[in-house]
């Protein structure tokens, strides 16, 4: 069976070859049911003849399945069709290690970070009982997410040596393009591997020193004019030292390398997770020369923070002193001291989680955008008036710190990572699409909420399997477990639950040892244990401190305010703090600028104002144009009541009253209903409530779960809303608002769908997926069925279509306002999406931009925030529990 771009093996379509090796093809290819780009490995019918062989690539092809790690590349299928035997694996974009080097040397840090994540790839496998046999840089591929090891042999080692057909089953990225392309091999393979000796996992460890000997000098260990030349060479020669080559390498790696190297078998690394480990402390401790020599002292680091900031570091010392003698002897009571930490300039704080100080107390992280608006993380010795950016952690989000304070764990382009701040490796762990919030325990474990609406999982901080340790209660609604938090023994955790009820949500108790958990006490945001015996929580929109049993998990005594106005974002479940093993409290107060119902023209010039300024989010305008619905916020417990504003004359009336939460207001058709999200104590609903009512009381539809209405079908007979499922996350529902009915799903896949609008005939439905790996605006057609139809290329999200549906609206990534122009409604067709303006900062407390237009489409409503004052700088507190707070 010949392939070409158009062919089909079982359900996967062929687009395009990768490339071709002596012994098997590589093609593109999409996956017709899960819609997915993949790879596929090809055996030549001349080997897959072999019965004997074919059955030990399906054999191995399973065990190779079981190799899960994030540098592995993952092997998702096998099939066999008309006398072709292929493999699905996972699709990577990215250029080889092999072409890399081709350039010249790697910087030491990048070489390192490789060498640990191939070296632990290969500890993944070495446990699992498999040798890859053929380790070279043509075999790891270069990619956003890290290295990625291709190619296990798949025959077991042993086979391998004695059967040559086997052991060319694997396949080069590239044509090749002479028979002496084998040479590529034998500069990596080890001494008893070209004697056809026994091979094992330290025969992996010999190609592993010689690719971090080429990575680091940029010329192969060793060589030859012939192959029996430079199979002599490996035989009998030592490798030109490093130092030669690369006088600023630290002696610690030529150590590494030259015990890789060993000809003996014994005398090399017994284990790739030992060289893992070996490189990991290098590039922390030793990526400078003389890495070996005895450390600074602690006088010269001294005079070293003395010179960037004595005064600090008296201050932060000096404060935990005391706490320590207060806490231990109860002599007397210290001050609290407390100080700012400012952005560095080009630096913005956002409104997501985003800082957590270190177990040791001496560390700040954070995350902040730079100049080009991506968030990274951000760190900053509490002894030093330094702050830097971490390269390589774009797009970070709730970040938190290792036992050790050395590295920190963070979420980035779906997947759970980690930082060595010392040395700047980056490495990935596990998958996490969403990611919210992570805690690392003593023991190496991480427990990490890896999705919107999943409970908790466990996975090793080296990477590998994923369980997980808690269950969402069915009987009690839960929707999401969240924000896991250690406590000291390493074995409890404190994590948030977010219910169908109110009086079910709030701070739980789990166990590694059980899945099991139970309430701790009911709040709008997760809390922390803060030595000695004390826990920090949010009530009515300050930081609370309450006296905890820690062997009995019972809070004891009265709670006492720490922080008033604490920032909380209730959508996500989080509050803007975080508490050091030594008791350094690090915290966010609510950003109170004002903001001002602003209209915008298409150019992106103010041309007026409606009301007077507020904490205003989400305005909506009344199909009418008239009418602008508004969510109020308290500046206090950031609660929000919902208030109509008259576009002519700017009054404002209230329209809710009841205590409590109302966000997302969305008004029906004829102008006469706003539908709304409701939280209160009890109850997590969605209402709609007539115009005109004078008290809070509304129609309330109870849907045993918290759902935020979207939009309204032209027709008035259906409302779309957004609802969390458990294990699919957020979904489109719709509810029958005319002759009854139960709601019943629109849009319910494993991808997010989010802020569906309709279009103004009704036939369509435009809203935000992550689909294709990241937000993105889509077009379904109502009621269906059909495909969806891609709209934006760059990043969107919260589309809303012009009155006259020629135009369909969406925020960018970046916040600029987007305009797509719409050929036809009947079939949709659609141009490409054109910038408009950037929009100017605005008043949200959900964490991203909103927008509506006018009913004549020139004019755009926003809550614009007034003034030029920065947001809310990072406060840092010490012996804040003198403040009238006791264990």
């Amino acid at each position: 069976m010949s392939l070409s771009a158009g062919s089909r093996l079982g359900p996967y379509e062929i687009v395009g070859a990768i490339g071709a090796g002596g012994m098997g093809e590589v093609w593109r290819a999409k996956d017709t049911r899960l819609d997915r780009t993949v790879a596929i490995k090809v055996l030549p019918p001349h080997l897959a003849s072999d019965p004997e062989l074919r059955a030990r690539f399906e054999r191995e092809a399973r065990v190779i399945s079981g190799l899960k790690h994030p540098n592995i590349c993952v092997l998702h299928d096998i099939g066999h069709q008309d006398g072709v035997d292929y493999l699905v694996m996972e699709y990577l974009e990215g250029e080889t290690l092999a072409d890399r080097l081709a350039k010249g040397p790697l910087p030491l840090a990048q070489a390192l970070a490789i060498g640990a994540e191939v070296a632990g790839a290969l500890d993944r496998a070495h446990r699992a009982s498999v040798v890859h046999r053929d380790l070279k840089p043509g075999n790891v591929i270069l990619t956003r997410d890290g290295a990625k090891l291709l190619d296990f042999g798949l025959a077991k080692a042993s086979a391998a040596a004695k059967n040559p057909a086997a052991a060319a089953l694997t396949t080069e990225l590239k044509p090749l393009t002479e028979r002496g392309a084998l040479l590529g091999t034998v500069q990596y393979m080890a001494p008893e591997q070209l004697e056809g000796g026994d091979v094992d996992a330290r025969t992996d460890i010999f190609a592993l020193g010689a690719v971090l000997y080429e990575m680091v000098t940029g010329r192969r260990a060793f060589s030859g004019a012939s192959q029996a030349s430079l199979i002599g060479a490996i035989l009998r020669d030592e490798p030109r030292p490093i130092a030669e080559l690369q006088p600023l390498s630290p002696p610690a790696l030529e150590r590494v390398v030259k015990a890789c190297l060993a000809k003996d078998p014994d005398e090399r690394w017994q284990s790739a997770r030992d060289v893992k480990r070996e490189l990991a402390w290098i590039a922390q401790e030793g990526s400078h020369p003389g890495a070996d020599a005895p450390r600074p002292t602690s006088r010269r680091r001294t005079g070293r923070l003395m010179l960037a900031g004595l005064t600090l570091v008296a201050l932060v010392i000096g404060g935990a002193i005391g706490a320590l003698l207060y806490q231990r002897t109860g002599l007397h009571r210290p001050p609290t001291l407390r100080f700012t930490v400012q952005p560095p300039r080009g630096c913005s704080l956002g409104a997501y989680p985003n800082l957590t100080v270190s177990p040791d107390g001496t560390r700040l992280a954070f995350v902040g955008a730079g100049g080009d608006g991506k968030p990274q993380i951000w760190v900053r010795p509490l002894g030093s008036l330094e702050t830097r950016a971490l390269a390589g952690t774009e797009g970070a989000g709730s970040p938190f710190w290792s036992p050790d304070s050395s590295t920190l764990g963070f979420f980035a382009g779906g997947k759970l990572r980690k930082v060595d701040v010392g040395s700047g490796v980056v490495q990935i762990i596990a998958d996490a699409p969403s990611g919210r919030g992570g805690t690392w325990g003593l023991a190496g474990d991480i427990l990490f909420s890896p999705y919107i609406a999943e409970a908790i999982y466990r996975v090793s901080s080296s990477g590998g399997a994923v369980t997980p340790v808690t269950e969402l209660d069915p009987a009690r609604g839960d929707v999401s477990h969240r924000w896991p938090r250690f406590l000291p023994d390493g074995v409890r955790f404190l994590f948030y639950v977010q219910a169908a009820r109110a009086q079910d949500t709030g701070v739980y108790v789990g166990s590694l040892k059980a899945k099991s958990a139970r309430l701790l006490l009911r709040s709008v945001a997760i809390a922390a244990y803060a030595p000695p015996g004390l826990l920090l929580f949010v009530r009515d929109g300050d930081l609370m401190a309450q006296r905890l049993d820690p062997s009995r998990m019972e809070l004891q005594g009265e709670a006492r305010p720490i922080v008033e106005g604490i920032a909380v974002n209730r959508t996500y479940g989080f509050a803007e703090f975080a508490v050091s093993e030594t008791g350094i409290l690090a915290y966010r107060t609510n950003d109170d600028r004002p903001s001002q119902l602003t209209w915008l023209d298409r150019n992106g010039r103010t041309i007026g104002t409606v009301g007077e300024p507020d904490l205003l989010v989400s305005p909506r305008l009344s199909p009418d144009g008239r009418k602008i619905a508004v969510v109020r916020l308290d500046p206090r417990t950031r609660d929000g009541d919902i208030w109509l504003a008259d576009v002519a004359s700017g009054v404002m009336t209230r329209f809710t009253f009841q205590p409590g939460a109302y966000v997302f207001p969305a008004w029906s058709p004829d102008g006469r209903q706003v539908a709304f999200a409701f939280t209160s104590e009890s109850v997590a609903d969605l209402y709609i409530k007539q115009i005109g009512t004078a008290d809070g009381s509304g129609d309330g539809v109870s849907l045993g779960t918290f759902a935020v209405p979207s939009d309204w079908s032209p027709d008035r007979s259906s409302l779309l809303f957004m609802k969390v499922v458990p294990r699919t996350g957020f979904d489109l529902w719709l509810l029958p608002t005319e002759g009854g009915g139960r709601p019943r799903p629109f849009l319910a896949t494993p991808f997010y769908e989010t802020y569906g609008k309709f279009s103004p005939d009704g036939k369509w439905v435009a809203y935000t997926s992550d689909l294709s790996g990241r937000m993105e605006i889509h077009v379904r057609p109502f009621p269906g069925p059909g495909q969806e139809i891609p709209v934006s290329s760059g990043g969107g999200i919260f589309p809303f279509w012009s009155r006259t549906g020629k135009e369909l609206f969406y925020i960018s990534t970046d916040h600029r306002l987007m305009s797509v122009p719409v050929r036809s409604l009947s079939p949709f067709v659609a141009g490409s999406p054109q910038p408009l303006f950037e929009l100017p900062p605005q008043q949200t407390s959900f964490g991203f931009a909103e927008c509506d237009v006018a009913p004549d489409g020139q004019r755009f409503l926003i809550s614009a925030l007034v003034g030029a004052q920065s947001a809310q700088p990072i406060s840092v507190a010490v012996n804040w529990a003198s403040e009238g707070v006791r264990p």
